[in-house]
């Protein structure tokens, strides 16, 4: 299978019946849906409760995801292989369509949802995460000293054109009972509530939180940067977010700390290191326009971290060189391959 670096994706939305659900884009590319589940309005649908799906071949894959999904150009990632396929479809308003995608790797599958117009140009995306498969994973530490988060996520359709995506986060700790199951002590529930345009684009209106229970901390520390990883594609905002939180006196203290002391491990640069490569790799024409905006090293708190990025080879040096020569404006161009002489590490 051809290196591809897809976050799964899952997409959804206010449905019709199912026999006017199969888009002829779809049928253009060979695939067969007529299986895969149909979501209604007002209904959920939980992503570990998939009965029926449809496998994609690579061509479909590039062809469905391609403009979104550039990730087979970052080295450093564990999502190069694995089984992409549909899992449910949904009719949106505006002759829309959402589909939602599984790609199964390691002990569960990532999702990530993704809006479709009826000629079947991707015209929004939003990256999901990751559930699990909790009877494919055991652990022999010490039970008292290990402790887990294993996440369930399920969409609700609220209303056309506006859903919600629920992700329930399990505290775990391992305990003698069963080894193969954690004992869940306490529960995180985060609902994001998006509303679709006419145009396709997503809008993350509101985040919704509560908790039960005992949490474990230190996988909530900088929740702020884990919900950034729901930002839709086309949303800009996400670059101002992510760049104003890199200047959050807790998170500037805990990123000095693990440059400073390389036995600790600092949460806040490896969150913003991921998110940082998500964006870029989501929308490289939108991250440089943002970098091209954002030229004052003091203001710009995004560009030491793709240069170590590049440096750590977490990148394909040709991809981004080759995005560069995308940019439509000369000017903006001539910066950014500039820029790009500082990222790329020296052979």
């Amino acid at each position: 299978m051809k290196r591809l670096l897809l976050p799964a994706l899952v997409l959804v939305a206010a449905c019709l019946p199912a026999r006017s659900a199969e888009p002829d884009f779809l049928k253009q590319l060979g695939v067969d849906v007529s299986n895969v589940r149909v979501i209604d309005t007002g209904n959920r649908f939980a992503f570990d409760d998939i009965t029926e799906s449809a496998m994609l071949e690579d061509n479909q894959v590039i062809a469905l995801l391609d403009d979104a999904i550039h990730q087979q150009y970052a080295i450093d990632n564990d999502l190069a292989e694995g089984l992409i396929s549909i899992v449910a479809l949904c009719p949106m308003p505006a002759d829309q369509m959402a589909i939602i995608f599984s790609h199964e790797y390691g002990d569960g599958a990532q999702k990530s949802m993704g809006v479709y117009n009826r000629l079947g140009r991707l015209t929004d995306y939003v990256e999901l995460g990751y559930t699990h498969d909790w009877d494919s994973y055991s652990i022999d530490d010490d039970p008292e000293s290990e402790a887990d988060v294993r996440s369930n996520t399920q969409l609700m359709i609220e209303a056309p054109g506006q859903l919600a995506i629920e992700r329930t986060d399990h505290n775990c700790l391992w305990t003698d009972g069963d080894p193969m199951r954690p004992e869940v002590v306490g529960q995180r529930i985060t609902i994001f509530h998006y509303r679709l345009d006419d145009q396709g684009h997503l809008q993350l209106t509101s985040i919704d939180k509560r908790d039960t229970g005992r949490l474990i901390d230190k996988h909530y520390r900088f929740a702020d940067l884990d919900n950034l990883k729901m930002s839709p594609m086309n949303d800009a905002t996400h670059l101002d977010q992510l760049n104003a939180l890199l200047e959050r006196d807790d998170v500037r203290t805990d990123m000095a700390r693990g440059e400073a002391d390389e036995d600790y491990f600092s949460y806040a640069a490896d969150k913003a290191s991921v998110l940082v490569g998500s964006f870029f790799f989501l929308n490289p024409q939108q991250f440089f326009a943002w970098m091209a905006a954002h030229r004052d090293p003091a203001q710009n708190h995004l560009n030491s971290i793709v240069r170590d990025n590049m440096a750590s080879y977490r990148y394909d040096p040709f991809f981004v060189v080759q995005q560069a020569t995308l940019i439509a404006d000369p000017a903006t161009r001539q910066y950014i391959q500039q820029l790009i002489q500082d990222w790329v590490p020296e052979e």
